[in-house]
């Protein structure tokens, strides 16, 4: 049981990680004095790297439906951030693509977390996430 704790706690503080980190880097408002489109999309590599490094040998500890779960979130971010790089941060009047991006991001992925969240706390025997 132990090694499961182990197992969630790196995989979802990383993956936490890795959403915040798209999520800065695709969002529709840019702050003057913040950090560069590539400094944002360096954080964003680091953070899938980190990321990765945790989920592949630790996935074995999670529920299949959990696995499934990790990898649509994966999935969602590495394609909003390779479409926002490969294509909005270098073309114009890209604004309505732009904020379907940064939807997904903030609204799509971050429910498909939250769900993630109450499975991993049933994995670890929190009665009320096993009820709801």
């Amino acid at each position: 049981m132990q090694r499961r704790f182990d197992a969630i706690a790196a995989i979802y503080g990383q993956l936490l990680r890795f959403h915040q980190a798209v999520q800065q880097l695709v969002q529709a408002i840019e702050f003057s004095g913040g950090p560069s489109k590539e400094d944002r999309a360096r954080a964003v590599a680091d953070a899938f790297e980190a990321f990765d490094a945790a989920y592949l040998p630790q996935r074995i500890f999670l529920t299949q439906s959990a696995s499934e779960r990790v990898d649509q979130i994966r999935q969602s971010l590495v394609s909003s951030a390779n479409l926002f790089n490969l294509v909005i941060s270098r073309q114009q009047n890209m604004a309505e693509k732009w904020i379907e991006i940064d939807q997904r991001v903030s609204t799509e992925v971050a429910s498909a977390m939250a769900e993630l969240e109450r499975d991993l706390r049933a994995l670890m025997g929190d009665a009320e996430a096993q009820t709801s």
